[in-house]
């Protein structure tokens, strides 16, 4: 049993406890009552520009509990949060929003966080605020639920990436949470550390390394407020998405309609893709000539070679990903739900679009990585909220792109919303494999949200053409964006 009610059994249990574990519980027990301390609406309305610095040192305790960082980035930004501390007081005080024990109890569980009495002091810091002992209690609870997970075996990784609370958050805990989205959610500054907040609470994976950077921001970046401090966690918030999504392919401007397009890349062996699309098409021909097989002309696999064929062959990306859709379709179809039969004609099939989509790999380097980046992502299920932003951010990824792209934006977007086990009624086009669909959104949206920001008059452009205003065309780039993160489990 831990016992860590009193000053003297905490002082045991860390003389008994290595510093990996300490630190993971202090920065769990910190996070806890981080809400506590940015809560308030009235104190957001009222401009205190303080709580950067205090979430960033939230952030850092968890990032130095895994080493991430070093103890020399902990105490520079241990000491930015106090220096900050005067505006703090008065913020806090003067205006009558919390008490001067109150405020002093915020600032002890931030001081403690790394080293001393973090569960005391963050415990005094919910018992004060709330005024409430029970709240100190249920901190003090949680903070021994996570040393007895710990001393069951548990490691101290598995901890950061465990619900925040082991069991359901206490009520006073669900109203200052309430109350902290509140007085955020207006403010689109806020909106990465309300996504990584809820993150933590969820014990969802985090992406350390981009944490990291993120921490790391420069401090004149921090010092500048909160816009700034956004507008570098943007940056590189699409870096990373585009580096997990990235395609054999280049985002630019159309200069003859002023909109988004993507150009691929040129086939470098334009004989041997050639040789390997007709092969494709002669085996499709043949398997389409005996109906025992069970294929049809408009069924989705047989429409798919065709479409590649007659658009796309001078696309290596494109190829590939649509031979390898193909050959997922004809796997399932054959092995697995057996609507088609083992004939001779349907395995050649198969072999002949994953002989393909191998030998543009092979002969295209971009094509290959694109595929390995892929390979290693796992495409989280979009929830309904999210495919009903996608649904309104759709029109204006639409509208400001042309050709192939605003062709693509339009059936990609429909396959990521549907059921991925819908099959197409009627006429309609085939659905596109989920995965290579949500890899040509994320990593155009990034492409183009990286390009307009540093290129004014392109973007410029765009709004008149379109009649959105620029802010409205890169804050959907960027929601999307988020969302790619999100869905990636990036963050």
């Amino acid at each position: 049993m831990v016992d860590l009610g009193k000053l003297e059994g905490r002082k045991r249990w860390q003389e008994s406890t290595n510093r990996s574990t300490r630190s993971a519980i202090a920065a769990r027990t910190l996070l806890r009552v981080l809400p506590l301390a940015n809560g308030f609406s009235e104190w957001r309305r009222k401009n205190f520009e303080g709580l950067d610095y205090f979430v960033r040192a939230a952030l850092l305790v968890t990032l130095a509990s895994r080493e991430i960082v070093s103890a020399d980035d902990l105490q520079s930004a241990a000491e930015a949060a106090l220096a900050a501390e005067p505006s703090f007081r008065h913020d806090m005080i003067e205006r009558g929003f919390f008490s001067k024990s109150a405020v002093h109890a915020i600032l002890s569980a931030y001081r403690d966080a790394s080293s001393g009495d973090a569960i005391g002091s963050s415990s005094n810091a919910a018992s004060t605020i709330v005024d409430d002992p029970d709240a100190g209690h249920a901190v003090i609870s949680a903070a021994a639920a996570d040393a007895v997970t710990i001393e069951a075996g548990a490691a101290d990784d598995t901890l950061l990436t465990s619900p925040l609370w082991p069991q359901e958050a206490p009520d006073w805990w669900q109203v200052g949470w309430s109350r902290c989205q509140a007085a955020l959610e207006v403010d689109p500054a806020y909106a990465f550390w309300l996504r990584w907040y809820q993150a933590v609470l969820d014990g969802a994976p985090q992406n350390w390394e981009m944490l990291r950077e993120i921490a790391l921001i420069a401090p004149e970046d921090w010092d500048a407020g909160p816009e700034r401090v956004a507008e570098r966690i943007a940056e590189i918030e699409a870096r990373y998405l585009s580096d997990a999504t990235r395609l054999a392919e280049r985002v630019d401007v159309n200069p003859e309609t002023g909109l988004l397009r993507v150009t691929p890349i040129e086939v470098e062996d334009t004989p041997l893709v050639s040789a390997l699309l007709g092969h494709v098409e002669t085996i499709l021909d043949g398997a389409l000539a005996v109906p025992a097989n069970g294929l049809r002309e408009a069924s989705f696999v047989p429409r798919l070679i065709r479409t590649t064929i007659t658009r796309h062959a001078n696309d290596p990306q494109r190829v590939e990903m649509s031979m390898v859709t193909a050959a997922k379709s004809l796997r399932r179809e054959i092995r697995e739900t057996e609507e088609l039969p083992k004939s001779e004609e349907n395995l050649a099939l198969l072999d002949a679009v994953e002989e393909t989509a191998r030998g543009v790999r092979s002969a295209h380097p971009e094509v290959a990585a694109a595929r390995e980046r892929l390979a290693r992502q796992a495409l989280n299920e979009l929830p309904e909220g999210d495919k009903a932003k996608l649904e309104v951010w759709r029109p204006i990824l639409v509208d400001t792109s042309g050709g192939q792209m605003r062709d693509d934006y339009t059936a990609d977007i429909s396959a990521l919303i549907a059921d991925r086990d819908l099959p197409p009624m009627g006429d309609a086009p085939p659905l596109l494999a989920v995965d290579d669909a949500a890899a040509r959104i994320f990593s155009r949206a990034a492409a183009s949200w990286e390009l307009l920001r540093i290129a004014d008059e392109a973007l410029e452009g765009i709004s008149v053409r379109t009649g959105m205003k620029k802010h409205e065309i890169l804050g959907t780039l960027m929601g999307v964006i988020s969302l790619g993160l999100s869905i990636y489990g990036v963050l």
